[in-house]
């Protein structure tokens, strides 16, 4: 009997997880695969690819990861800036006090307050003011909700009726049944 040469085995078989049949090379890990799609080696930077092959996917980033983003702005605001934002401010307040100034005090009045006339007589603007200072005109002698009928007023009283309304369709209506102090 003869002796196989060292390394080979004796019954003619491959020795196991050896594949008997020879295989092209594979590409290495992260290449693609086949050949055809690109060269098998990627031109260095500057280099032109060989003719007949779409040239090569670059790297977005270098090696050492994503570019550092520029730092955020800076939040300092100008003088003229802030200026403008405090007077943006006091504008705002102010509008406000005048809106709370231009309310209607009828609304609010019951009976045994006084009320001075700030507008005129076709468009009166009724405040409550106290009975004991020279700026009351009237005393409420009845109030009357949910109505405008100035006629529920008796006799020798002005009637004064309102309705407001509000956004929402909803209103309050009522009827002030006022007297002259004297």
């Amino acid at each position: 009997m003869t002796t196989p040469p060292h390394g080979q085995n004796p019954y003619g078989q491959q020795p196991y997880g050896q594949n008997p049949y020879p295989q092209a090379p594979q590409a290495p890990y992260g290449q693609p695969q086949g050949g055809y799609a690109y060269p098998q080696q990627q031109a260095p930077y500057g280099q032109q690819p060989q003719p007949g092959y779409p040239q090569a996917p670059q790297q977005p980033y270098m090696h050492g990861g994503a570019p550092v983003p520029p730092p955020p702005p800076s939040t300092r605001r100008s003088p003229m800036a802030i200026l403008k934002i405090i007077g943006l401010i006091i504008a705002v307040i102010f509008a406000g006090v005048i809106w709370v100034m231009s309310w209607d005090d009828a609304d609010t009045a019951e009976v045994g307050d006084c009320l001075k006339n700030n507008g005129n007589t076709i468009n009166p603007d009724l405040q409550v003011v106290d009975c004991g200072t020279s700026e009351a005109e009237f005393k409420v002698k009845e109030v009357h909700t949910e109505t405008t009928d100035i006629t529920l007023c008796p006799e020798g009283t002005r009637g004064y009726g309102e309705q407001q309304r509000s956004r929402r369709g909803s209103g309050k209506r009522f009827v002030l049944c006022l007297t002259d102090v004297k």
